[in-house]
């Protein structure tokens, strides 16, 4: 009986909204019952947390019942009749939103409330950058913080001595006169955690206005460990190069590569220190800035010095290159301004050089790059031997190339003579040695000779060698660090 007193009125109301079709009554709610409802929302929050929930409900014709929310324990999670939540405390309760067309569909969404994050702090602070400038000069010093995910990772730079340097905000430092002194960076996330990094500012470096010759007569002196470290040093602090070559003058920037792990291992008959000859494209650390060119591919330092009018003359072509625009075009970017030292490698073209070629396409274009740029030191060089013996083209050219240099007082790197004897001081160039260092038209092969009676990663060291052998690489590495410690002002004592 109860049940139908409930009904009738429903009864009732349904026939007089039905009695007028033309003008039905609109109470706000549809016939259609509710399905299902999704609420969707955070489920992790932390304590102070506010957001207001959503709910899908579906069909989507479903009347406009509302919905009623509710929480399972509000000392944890409060909610409001619109959906809206508060976290209070730590802790995991239900969410439930209820159909209020009276259908009993409903949805739960558990929330979790966990303790609100405390900002992350600086653990550590590491300045990096080269351990000297020269007064006048200026040095980007980096800075690694860690954690790297810290709320502030910023630090703010001080120096020790502000007679001898100052440091902007950004790290970088303006050298104003000798000494030595300490750059400090602090984090400025209140941990109190910094780091000082010890610089000294050393005199302006003038290189040596008379140059030297670099042949096969100073190998050993690295070799056998009378480089001083300090020289090694010096020259790593001063020198800043850019190097032009193509496949045969990567022998020297591999062969220089392979030498660091080689003397790390005691080997040069000198306790020098862990990577003391270490090189990088950049001088990153306490390493060689040395500009490795990119051969034949686009890039700065770009060919060698086979690549210039030579080619119009004998091939009726012009490369995009010659090493000439791309000497200038390096050292008139702005980003190469630290660059105090040039050198290029030739490739096999000079076998087809006149006289008159090496004059007016080489020997007199690099005079004038010493005239336009009077602050870059140009080191010459020669062309790597090719079998044709002293009676060939390329060795006269070679001739021409060293004694002109001679003559003149200019650097030189003489490759070709390097790769002419063996370590113990025997000769090849008679017996027509060749790039790959065989010699009497392929009976022998000195480099492979000696290696064979000697101790690889004791008197030797694998390196890659383009053209030519290991031994050749590691002999080429010898020379050139003898050219960077004289350049940087090494007086060739011991």
């Amino acid at each position: 009986m109860k049940r139908i007193i409930h009904l009738l009125p429903i009864l009732s109301i349904t026939l007089l909204f039905s009695c007028d079709l033309a003008n039905p009554i609109d109470n706000g709610f549809s016939d259609v019952g509710i399905d299902s409802i999704d609420i969707d929302g955070p489920s992790i929050l932390e304590i102070g947390d506010t957001v207001t929930l959503s709910a899908v409900i579906l069909p989507p014709e479903a009347g406009n019942a509302g919905l009623t929310w509710s929480s399972e324990d509000d000392s944890v999670v409060a909610v409001d009749s619109s959906g809206a939540v508060i976290a209070r405390k730590e802790g995991t309760i239900a969410i439930t939103a209820v159909a209020g067309d009276g259908s009993g569909v409903f949805d739960v969404h558990q929330m979790t409330v966990v303790a609100e994050n405390d900002p992350v702090s600086v653990d550590s602070i590491e300045i990096s950058g080269n351990t000297s400038v020269e007064q006048g000069g200026s040095l980007q010093l980096s800075v690694t913080v860690l954690p790297a995910n810290a709320e502030d990772t910023t630090v703010t730079w001080f120096s020790s001595n502000t007679v001898y340097a100052t440091v902007d905000s950004n790290g970088l430092v303006i050298a104003h006169s000798t000494g030595d002194l300490n750059i400090t960076a602090v984090a400025n996330d209140g941990s109190g955690v910094s780091d000082f990094f010890e610089l000294t500012v050393t005199e302006i470096f003038n290189p040596p206005t008379f140059g030297n010759t670099v042949d096969h007569t100073v190998v050993h002196e690295l070799w056998e460990g009378h480089i001083p470290e300090t020289a090694i040093q010096q020259a790593k602090d001063r020198l800043h190069i850019g190097y032009g070559r193509t496949s045969h003058g990567t022998q020297i920037s591999d062969g220089m590569d392979g030498l660091v792990s080689f003397a790390n291992d005691g080997n040069l008959n000198n306790a020098y220190s862990e990577d003391l000859f270490s090189v990088t494209q950049d001088g990153t650390g306490d390493s060689l800035h040395l500009y490795d060119g990119s051969g034949y591919d686009d890039g700065p330092l770009e060919g060698n010095l086979g690549e210039y009018l030579y080619y119009d003359d004998h091939f009726g072509e012009n490369p995009d290159w010659n090493w000439v625009d791309e000497t200038r075009a390096f050292l008139n970017d702005p980003d190469n301004s630290d660059i105090n030292v040039i050198m290029w490698a030739w490739c096999s073209d000079l076998k087809w050089f006149s006289s008159d070629h090496v004059e007016g396409q080489y020997l007199n274009p690099m005079a004038e790059l010493e005239a336009d740029y009077p602050s870059i030191t140009f080191v010459y060089m020669t062309g790597h031997v090719d079998g044709t013996g002293p009676e060939g083209n390329t060795h006269l050219r070679n001739e021409q190339i060293r004694q002109y240099c001679e003559e003149n007082g200019k650097w030189l790197y003489d490759f070709a003579d390097i790769e002419s004897w063996d370590p113990d001081g025997n000769s090849y160039i008679d017996r027509y040695v060749e790039a790959d260092c065989s010699y009497d038209r392929g009976a022998g092969n000195w480099a492979e000779e000696w290696r064979a009676s000697h101790t690889e990663n004791v008197d030797w060291y694998n390196c890659v060698a383009v053209h030519s052998d290991a031994l050749n690489g590691n002999m080429k590495a010898y020379a050139a660090w003898w050219l960077w410690a004289r350049i940087a002002g090494w007086n060739g004592e011991v």
